[in-house]
């Protein structure tokens, strides 16, 4: 749905119709989109993001990084670990963006508890690679919540088919999965 839009405020409309109408129409209050040329900018504003190569993810890093080891990446590394497919495989991909938001979480809490401000010096860096239906002052507030707040990083992966259709890669969730990861994440059942 983003790619039928202009890649902006369009697309994400697109986006936030689509998620909502997959998720049963469970709306959807505010989004944020930021293309992945402000990837290196907040990476490197706050200081890097380490992460731990393994087999999978060492080609997208330089050659001096050890698996096993962590490695700090900056300097448009980040981008190329987060984004690269590598012969179409999307699986490994999902696996590094994972990793990389688990630390960048983790990292970003550190930084923006020690010094708050950096939020809206990052802002300013980025507006021209982003598109968002909230506020500077909503995004300020929740980036400095989030350091008091357990964020969970454990991304959840619908389960369906991929197939190549028309030349577009198209996703055909399992309904029945999908019913029950509803209920999972968003209800609580009461006696």
């Amino acid at each position: 749905s983003y790619g039928f839009g202009d890649g902006a405020e369009v697309s994400c409309e697109n986006t936030v119709n689509a998620v909502s109408n997959l998720l049963y129409g469970l709306p959807i209050h505010a989004w944020y989109s930021l293309n992945t040329k402000a990837v290196t900018i907040v990476n490197d504003a706050l200081g890097g993001v380490e992460v731990i190569p393994d087999e999978n993810n060492k080609p997208y890093l330089p050659s001096k990084a050890v698996i096993g080891e962590p490695f700090l990446l900056k300097s448009g590394y980040a981008t190329r670990f987060i984004s690269l497919r590598g012969e179409f495989n999307d699986s490994h991909r999902r696996t590094r963006q994972k990793q990389y938001m688990s630390a960048f979480v983790k990292k970003a809490k550190s930084v923006i508890s020690k010094n708050p401000l950096i939020v809206t010096d990052i802002l300013s860096q980025i507006k021209s690679y982003s598109v968002t239906g909230l506020t500077v002052d909503e995004i300020v507030y929740l980036a400095t919540e989030s350091i008091s707040m357990d964020i969970n990083t454990d991304f959840t992966v619908l389960k369906g088919e991929e197939c190549v259709k028309d030349g577009k890669v198209e996703f055909t969730p399992d309904k029945s999965a999908l019913y029950e990861l509803m209920l999972e994440t968003f209800y609580v059942q009461v006696e």
